[in-house]
């Protein structure tokens, strides 16, 4: 290449690097496509791409750009981990479970890859991911690796280790939140309610997303009312967010206070006007409110708008037609009755 070309090549890779600290990941592809495709011998520029790429959200574009730099560089330590943690994104485990194995041998100071490889085999075989975070935690002790720790022991049946962990954890980074949330969300998987509320209310954060899990988390503890309150406050913060709404007014119906409710229907009204949980609780409403006809109407509706596999699980549809049965033979409709009693049973 002339001297020009280098220079050319230099500006570009800048570009991209800045456009990265920018997190404008789109750019940045942009940028380290041009540099790696002007000087295609410089694995260093493919491995730019590939990990642009990535955080773009452009996974089969960062598989080809780590591979095309591992073919010049086939025992890059960067190039390997690159790739397996791509593969993760994609949710291709094995793979990257197998590049992984690769990575660690060659590199079995790398607390990354360690913690990484831990996580994936955490799932199936939770003695393998405790070997792996252990060494990673050996290396540098982080709340990240003894809350995943904590997970594996939790997963062998060992609680005392996995509370040991938690406490590690928390005294490691005693205010960071996604510390504090992961610690709740254990306590919360364990039934110890009484223990994931007060370890989320201490949780430096009014965010819409955490208040919902606080509301989430007073409800299964049977706390209508807290429940309630906490998730009108996480929808007044985000209006235009359905799913919040629609939570907040089920929790209002479900402490009783269904009045304050129907501010919160008008707004998903103005954003999604045919929502089926919409017309689900507008039916449990207007059911208890004995209006009986205006109720049959709105199940109908929310049933027919139902998705394939909707957010709340495989119980909620059959939840609705019991409902909807048992309306059918209030209204002495006993074939539709039986027919939405055998749709459920199905």
């Amino acid at each position: 290449m002339g001297w020009g070309s280098s220079i050319e090549i230099a500006r570009e890779t800048r570009a991209a690097q800045a456009a990265l600290q920018k997190n404008d990941y789109r750019s940045a592809v942009f940028y380290a496509q041009y540099a790696a495709k002007a000087a295609p011998q410089n694995p260093d520029l493919w491995f730019l791409l590939a990990y642009a790429a990535r955080l773009a959200g452009q996974y089969s574009n960062s598989v080809d750009a780590y591979k095309r730099g591992l073919h010049d560089r086939p025992s890059s330590i960067e190039g390997l981990s690159g790739l397996a943690q791509t593969y993760v994104k994609m949710g291709r485990g094995a793979d990257a479970q197998e590049i992984l194995q690769q990575v660690i041998a060659g590199n079995p100071k790398s607390e990354a890859d360690l913690q990484l490889a831990g996580e994936l085999v955490l799932p199936s075989d939770p003695k393998q991911a405790l070997a792996y975070l252990s060494r990673a935690d050996a290396i540098h002790g982080s709340a990240r690796n003894q809350l995943l720790m904590a997970r594996a022991y939790e997963r062998l049946g060992d609680k005392s280790h996995a509370k040991e962990l938690l406490d590690r954890a928390r005294s490691t980074a005693p205010r960071d939140p996604d510390v504090l949330r992961s610690v709740a969300s254990y306590y919360r998987d364990t039934g110890q309610y009484d223990l994931a509320i007060p370890t989320l209310k201490s949780v430096p954060s009014e965010a819409p997303t955490y208040l919902a899990e606080l509301a989430y988390t007073y409800e299964l503890a049977g706390k209508k009312s807290e429940a309630a309150e906490t998730f009108v406050l996480a929808a007044n913060k985000a209006p235009g967010q359905v799913e919040l709404q629609l939570n907040a007014a089920q929790a209002l119906i479900n402490a009783k206070q269904s009045g304050r409710a129907e501010p919160l229907l008008k707004r998903v009204e103005a954003l999604e006007p045919n929502h089926y949980r919409l017309h689900a609780v507008r039916a449990g409403l207007a059911r208890s409110n004995r209006q009986n006809q205006a109720a049959l109407r709105e199940y109908e509706l929310a049933l027919q708008g139902m998705p394939p596999s909707g957010p709340e699980g495989v119980l909620y549809p059959i939840a609705l037609r019991l409902d909807l049965a048992q309306l059918y033979r209030d209204a002495g409709e006993s074939e539709k009755a039986g027919s939405e009693a055998e749709a459920a049973r199905s």
